[in-house]
């Protein structure tokens, strides 16, 4: 029998088919709208996590938290604009530890757009909360003289030239990871009475004597005339010390600008030129009358400049200037209690034999430079705690000054310090106060530069805590000892520089160990 098919049910079978196609390309298209929608979700979930994370570490570090979470969220492929929105609330929580990121993003459809949906919303959610650890440092940092806390480079620790260091009473703590994280060449001597410590590796030629035990975490290659009086541990698992270093991070002081409500006066009686608080013009002094500023706060329009032989006294007051220079010059003595000298865009220049006795008392520049020129003895003396802070100025040693400063701290928020020429100080840190045995500090945003450099020899003594910056020992530095422990992002030692370091944690600020913070999602 035959069967024969007609042209109908041909057609039939187009039709059919064209409907089965449709279907498939529908459920095709649904699978990709919907493969996108999840695909947005966990990426912008993602997002939200690392943003809230970004956060909190924010509010630890004293950074903008808002604009940390946004910027990170960015990184991961979700910039804050026309189809996406972040909200961050850096105030979440009962504690004020929570942070919450909101990210609403959306996407383009391809099968419901057929049905008036052209595009789809995701919202995720991401919580994290930050658990503060106890106050205190890591046992690598109390048990150290001298710290080099880069965490990846090449020469964290670099000697080289014909120079010489000597550690006593702490260890010699190396934080890269970097195969070359300690590097030296040339004609070097180096001492200490309690090894090196070196999370990296390494890298040593030239005729160089080593009186030290050397435990590093890779290798120790060398090559040349290479003297070790020590043992070599190799491939050992030193632990890193986190960077940034949130428990080396020191609160600067809290200043506020005084209120001058009238005129002040001058006036000379007696031989002396007496000054009245209030509002003053430009204000140039010179010859031998002694000048005391009274009781009070002292407002300058123009800058405020002293030289010759006298006596200043100047207890409680505030001496203020906006943008002007206060400059001390000639063979004079400066004698301040409980004073404030305030200047938010100006300089603060000693230049000649001056000596300011600053007892209790601060010198606050916001932008202005602390500098000491000339060829003769300047000093700081104090019998109660001092402070120099500098905002984003610098502080500068210049000529062949010998600088003497007693019970004070030198607090740079954002500038630089360099000795130049043939200065020389003797400098110690208070001895008791929230700065007790701290001598320099920068926080470890301030990557700028410590420069040691001329033919000079100086003491110092306390603690000179600069994490982020570069510290660089050059030229023909002579005999430089610091009664100190050194914390800096890396150190440089270069020329015929000669550096010996004593580490006495009585002289020293106070650092106790502690418990790491702990930081982690919660939604």
């Amino acid at each position: 029998m035959t069967i024969h098919k007609d042209h109908a049910e041909k057609g039939q079978i187009i039709v059919i088919m064209s409907i089965g196609i449709i279907v498939l390309l529908s459920f095709v298209a649904l699978t990709v709208d919907m493969g996108m929608y999840f695909l947005d979700r966990r990426q912008a979930q993602n997002a939200a996590d690392t943003a809230a994370l970004a956060g909190v570490l924010a509010k630890h570090y004293g950074t903008n938290c808002e604009t940390d979470a946004i910027n990170q969220a960015a990184m991961n492929g979700y910039t804050d604009g026309e189809n996406v929105d972040v909200q961050v609330d850096c105030d979440y929580g009962e504690d004020g530890n929570y942070v919450l990121v909101t990210i609403t993003s959306t996407s383009d459809t391809l099968l419901a757009r057929l049905f008036g949906r052209e595009n789809l919303t995701n919202e995720v959610l991401a919580e994290a909360h930050y658990t503060p650890g106890e106050s205190g440092v890591t046992s690598s940092i109390l048990g150290a003289a001298l710290i080099a806390l880069d965490p990846t480079s090449k020469d964290t620790f670099s000697l080289s030239g014909n120079s010489t260091l000597t550690t006593q009473g702490g260890c010699v703590f190396v934080n890269s990871s970097n195969k070359k994280a300690w590097t030296g060449s040339g004609n070097q001597t180096f001492t200490t009475d309690s090894g090196i410590q070196v999370v990296g590796g390494v890298d040593l030629s030239g005729n160089i004597t080593l009186n030290t035990n050397i435990t590093a975490g890779e290798g120790v290659k060398r090559s040349g005339n290479i003297t070790v009086n020590g043992n070599i541990l190799e491939n050992q698992d030193v632990e890193a010390l986190p960077f940034p270093p949130v428990d080396l991070v020191i609160a600067p002081p809290e200043i506020s600008s005084p209120n001058c409500t009238n005129n002040g006066t001058m006036v000379t009686t007696g031989g002396i030129i007496w000054l009245t608080p209030g509002v003053h013009p430009k204000r140039t002094i010179s010859g031998n009358n002694n000048i005391v500023f009274q009781p009070g706060n002292y407002c300058f329009s123009g800058d405020l400049s002293i030289s010759g032989n006298m006596t200043i006294t100047a207890n409680q007051v505030k001496i203020f200037s906006n943008n002007k220079n206060i400059t001390f010059s000639g063979n004079m003595t400066v004698n301040a209690k409980a004073s404030l000298f305030l200047l938010n865009s100006g300089n603060f220049n000693i230049d000649g034999n001056a000596q300011l006795n600053l007892s209790d008392s601060t010198v606050y520049l916001g932008e202005g430079n602390f500098t000491l020129n000339g060829n003769d003895t300047t000093r700081i003396l104090s019998d109660e705690s001092t402070m120099i802070y500098l905002g984003s100025g610098n502080l500068h040693f210049n000529g062949n000054t010998e600088f003497i400063c007693t019970n004070t701290t030198f607090y740079i928020n954002e500038g630089d310090l360099t000795r130049n020429g043939n200065a020389k100080f003797s400098m110690d840190a208070p001895d008791d106060g929230i700065y007790a045995g701290l001598l320099i500090y920068m926080p470890y945003t301030n990557a700028s530069t410590v420069t040691i450099n001329g033919n000079s020899g100086s003491v110092l003594t306390g603690s000179i805590i600069v994490p982020g910056a570069s510290v660089k020992v050059t030229g023909n530095s002579n005999s430089a000892v610091f009664n100190s422990r050194i914390i800096g992002y890396d150190f440089k030692f270069t020329g015929n520089s000669t550096m010996h370091i004593v580490f006495n944690a009585e002289d020293n600020y106070e650092f106790v160990a502690g418990e790491d913070p702990y930081i982690d999602l919660t939604r």
